[in-house]
């Protein structure tokens, strides 16, 4: 057996190609259940905002690469450039070195964000319910999550702003310098919108105003961090309350539309408005951004600020890399008993069956 990781990345590919391969937890469910009809018997799909990357233990590598490929551009209806030079292939050890690199934030676009432990352990509950993470990638995907908190404890990769959430406040702080008086709409109650929402607490906005299209998440974020619930079929008259609109749901289709927003802009007088679309695909129609009073920021405007903030991350880039190789040698230890227990187990079975047989 071994392993192989199919990804395609903000590293590898730009915005309009990575949105497409976007899954959400139901499309991935779905997805992962048609690879395991497909013979593919362990699979975990990792789709942010960022990357979607799936993880696969085969006997026959080439094969499962080809039917994932296969499924992939029949479910996403993206054709074959997942072939093509966007994508990378990692296969064993390397494949296990690049999860762990991803976990500790340092293949991320904010480099050292924490945001990615959250999405590899979603990842692997969502294959555990799809039946299709096994012994070997139940194991994987833990290690990288235990191996990305030891590098946030042993070294300053995570320190200052670590994520697109805590970014995107200081995008805000662009055009509203003073936030006390400043009131924010969070739309979607999932992770993402979780983290905006505390640090827009975080950094004395006025108020917070959380909505989603399942009332009782909107209701246990706004209770923890303090804010108030509007219902989703309400959005339109939030909106028109909102100083700051933090979107970040996984729906296919643009939440935001610019015929929605054009609308504010007489009953608002004109004040300023600042939209963070922080989801992928993205949550915003594009030509929001054409409108005077809107000021539209997307994950590509994330790019600058997650330069700066590499550069100062730098030199604890080598630090997380040797923990990273020492947790992989640790894996392929294991990994390598495993399968030396499967050879030995096949072995008494084969014995067992020839001595019934005489």
């Amino acid at each position: 057996m071994s392993l192989l990781c199919l990804g395609i990345s903000h590293q590898t590919a730009p915005l309009t190609l990575l949105e497409p391969l976007s899954l959400n937890e139901g499309e991935m469910l779905a997805f992962l259940r048609k690879l395991r009809d497909d013979n593919i018997a362990e699979a975990v799909g990792l789709s942010t905002c960022n990357r979607t990357e799936f993880y696969l233990e085969a006997d026959d590598l080439a094969l499962a690469k080809a039917r994932l490929v296969s499924a992939l551009a029949s479910h996403t209806g993206t054709g074959s450039f997942v072939q093509q030079e966007h994508c990378y292939l990692r296969e064993d050890l390397s494949a296990a070195r690049h999860l762990f690199r991803v976990a500790c934030g340092i293949d991320s676009l904010i480099v050292g964000e924490r945001e990615i432990l959250g999405q590899i352990r979603d990842a692997l509950e969502i294959a555990t319910k799809a039946g299709t993470a096994d012994r070997a990638l139940t194991r994987l995907f833990n290690k990288a999550v235990s191996t990305g908190r030891r590098a946030h404890v042993e070294t300053n990769i995570g320190r200052g702003r670590v994520s697109v959430a805590s970014v995107s406040v200081s995008i805000a702080r662009k055009v509203f310098t003073d936030f006390t008086r400043k009131s924010v709409l969070v739309i979607g109650a999932g992770q993402t919108g979780k983290l905006a929402a505390t640090h827009f607490r975080k950094a004395g906005i006025g108020s917070i105003t959380v909505t989603n299209r399942t009332p009782g998440r909107a209701e246990a974020l706004a209770e923890e961090i303090d804010g108030t619930v509007v219902p989703f079929t309400e959005l339109q008259s939030a909106l028109e309350k909102a100083d700051i609109v933090a979107c970040a749901t996984g729906n296919q289709d643009h939440t935001l539309t610019q015929e929605m927003i054009a609308s504010l802009g007489r009953r608002r007088g004109g004040a300023p408005m600042v939209i963070l679309d922080l989801g992928m695909p993205r949550n915003v129609e594009p030509k929001v951004a054409d409108l005077d009073f809107v000021f539209l920021y997307g994950i590509e405007d994330l790019e600058s600020a997650a330069q700066e903030n590499r550069a100062q991350r730098e030199a604890e880039i080598a630090a997380v890399d040797e923990i990273v190789l020492e947790e992989v040698a640790n894996f392929s230890r294991w990994y390598a008993r495993g399968e030396a227990d499967q050879l030995i187990i096949a072995l008494r079975r084969r014995i067992e069956d020839t001595r019934r047989q005489h």
